[in-house]
């Protein structure tokens, strides 16, 4: 129908089997206000408060990749070094391997100093962790906001690699 919106299906069944979604973006009152006018301008409904439907933030992100701002990543490897990478606006920041957190590199290798401290992991130890995949992904859910859960790492995940600067 003319003038009307494309429909976003906010109640479609997801399919079984989908890539972990690894990235997460707390939106500030400017980008939530963004994806409302961009929702509006795309015709949909949207309330001027509360939190914005996580359907129109995707499309908006989808739509305006420029507004991702940070990334975290988790690398388990069978045979060569586990790591965890922080990435802002496509700059690696923080490079650490989870079993020796005083490995670190990057534009800010202390950048995850404190979440590390609040796991009560001292970034200063020359120790060895003896639960290096359960501090990475901690560390990673508190620096995003999403909790990982034993469902999530049953399913197919993607990758990608980041290139230093």
């Amino acid at each position: 129908m003319a003038g009307r919106p494309a429909p976003i299906d906010c109640a479609r069944e997801r399919p079984r089997l989908h890539p972990l979604r690894v990235t997460h973006r707390t939106l500030g009152g400017d980008v939530s206000d963004r994806v409302r006018a961009w929702a509006r301008d795309q015709g949909h409904p949207v309330s001027d408060r509360g939190r914005v439907a996580r359907v129109f933030v995707d499309a908006f992100l989808a739509a305006h990749p420029e507004a991702w701002d940070d990334a975290v990543a988790v690398l388990r490897h069978d045979y060569a070094d586990d790591q965890v990478s922080y990435a802002v606006d496509g700059r690696l920041v923080t490079a650490l391997h989870p079993r020796h957190p005083v490995d670190r590199h990057g534009a800010d290798p202390d950048g995850l100093n404190r979440h590390l401290r609040e796991l009560g992991v001292d970034p200063a130890a020359h120790d060895s962790l003896d639960n290096p995949h359960q501090m990475a992904l901690a560390l990673a859910s508190r620096v995003t906001g999403v909790v990982i859960t034993l469902a999530d790492l049953r399913r197919p995940v993607l990758g990608a690699e980041l290139r230093g600067g």
